[in-house]
């Protein structure tokens, strides 16, 4: 009886805490999905013209202007400044990207109507740059924002719709 009345209890103690366990795990993943949130949150929209200072550059948005050429393809004007210590590398496939008010992406391309190309760039410190990156969107498609993202830390958004 007494064995019996152990082993019952070791049974309770066992599922108690795989209980405790599955709910630490929701903690958790509610704990990641509240600070995504409020980094969405915190993600100011600026306008073109306006400089966004981020812990290692400035950046703005000078320009958008649609290309003379059968696609829809645009150019968006960026200056950066690196304010940082350290290169900065910057890369027109990685760390910027124009969505569209049909919520579709543009893709990135090479282009020869653009005044200063900025495609896989190293920026020292104190230095600026300030070019274009071409962007083809599907036909009838409309530009919305321009995201600028380096890391999580370093990400702001510019409103491009005209």
């Amino acid at each position: 009886m007494k064995n019996k009345l152990i082993s019952i209890l070791m049974v309770i103690l066992v599922v108690l805490s795989f209980v405790g366990c599955g709910n630490q795990n929701n903690n958790a993943k509610d704990d990641v999905e509240q600070k995504k949130e409020s980094a969405e949150q915190k993600t100011t929209v600026h306008k073109i013209g306006e400089q966004a200072k981020l812990p290692i550059a400035k950046v703005s948005v000078t320009n958008i202007r649609k290309l003379n050429t059968e696609d829809t393809v645009y150019a968006i004007e960026v200056e950066i400044e690196n304010t940082s210590k350290q290169d900065l590398k910057s890369s027109f496939l990685d760390n910027y990207t124009l969505k569209t008010v049909e919520n579709r992406k543009g893709e990135a391309i090479n282009n020869q109507e653009l005044n200063g190309e900025l495609l896989l760039d190293t920026i020292k410190p104190g230095e600026k740059l300030k070019g274009e990156i071409a962007y083809e969107l599907q036909k009838n498609d409309t530009p919305k924002t321009f995201e600028i993202s380096y890391d999580d830390e370093n990400h702001t958004v510019f409103n491009v719709k005209k």
